[in-house]
């Protein structure tokens, strides 16, 4: 069962901070608990005008799901109703389906399901699949799933009208598991955060999505070029508290686990 989270001085002045935001910790540190709250501030605050949400982006549906359900415990349900929770891809795809037109030569998009991408695709090499992925969307209006990021980058970034009404759709976005972005999902960020303000959520000691195109620099890339005050909550555990199993975690990591003891963990080789 995950503890309560406790508002300690660290966390109250995050809660009263403005403009962007890092917040690190690892699994069970309450990084998307902190960023629920910090949501429910700007509802409380009258910050956002009407119409206006928070837009929460993670990478798994099941992650979303449960951000969903926490949020249902944590805040009010005029602050769920300012929240809009979705996944990268997801959100890239509603801004794609409504607009990819500008883009491409066809006036509707479509999504290139799977077994049709296996047909195209089978005789291609890899050069010759990633050409004819951009040559279906252009043409033919069909959107390969790993072309959403990349694309709606490139539009968001040409045609800064649009970029402005989501941006003033979504003032504030929280960009959960920030570390594993690719190039093209940051490339996305970047041209919402010239007037949206970004909150990251990231563990520096985790990246799962690395063999996609998630680099350890991006965290940094994110400080560089949003300059964000910097909240690091890595020796907190609300997930497994009173154990020693997320400092058993990092020490695995790091390969400094070896002669030592840990609290409610066994070691069975």
């Amino acid at each position: 069962m995950t503890a309560p989270l406790k508002l300690n001085d660290e966390r109250q002045r995050l809660l009263k901070a403005d403009g962007p935001l890092l917040i690190l910790g690892g699994p069970g540190s309450g990084k998307t608990s902190i960023a629920l709250l910090k949501a429910a501030e700007h509802v409380k605050s009258g910050w956002l005008a009407p119409g206006q949400q928070v837009l929460f982006l993670s990478f798994a549906r099941a992650t979303i799901t449960r951000v969903a359900q926490h949020a249902q415990k944590l805040v009010s349900a005029e602050t769920r109703r300012a929240l809009d929770i979705n996944t990268y891809h997801g959100f890239a795809w509603s801004i794609l389906q409504s607009h990819g037109y500008l883009l491409s030569t066809r006036r509707t998009i479509t999504l290139l399901a799977p077994p049709q991408a296996a047909a195209r695709f089978a005789h291609l090499d890899k050069a010759e699949r990633e050409a004819e992925k951009l040559r279906l969307f252009m043409e033919e209006g069909l959107l390969h799933f790993d072309l959403f990021a990349s694309q709606c980058a490139d539009l968001l970034q040409r045609s800064p009208p649009l970029a402005s009404i989501i941006s003033d759709a979504y003032p504030v976005i929280i960009l959960d598991e920030f570390q594993d972005t690719n190039a093209a999902e940051w490339a996305m960020m970047q041209v919402l955060g010239r007037t949206s303000t970004l909150v990251a959520l990231a563990d520096p000691d985790q990246r799962i999505y690395e063999f996609r195109g998630a680099d350890p620099a991006r965290i940094q890339e994110f400080v560089t070029a949003h300059k964000p005050m910097p909240f690091d909550f890595a020796g907190d555990n609300h997930r497994s508290t009173g154990t020693d199993i997320v400092a058993f975690a990092n020490d695995l990591l790091s390969d400094s686990h070896k002669g030592k003891l840990y609290k409610d963990v066994a070691v069975v080789r």
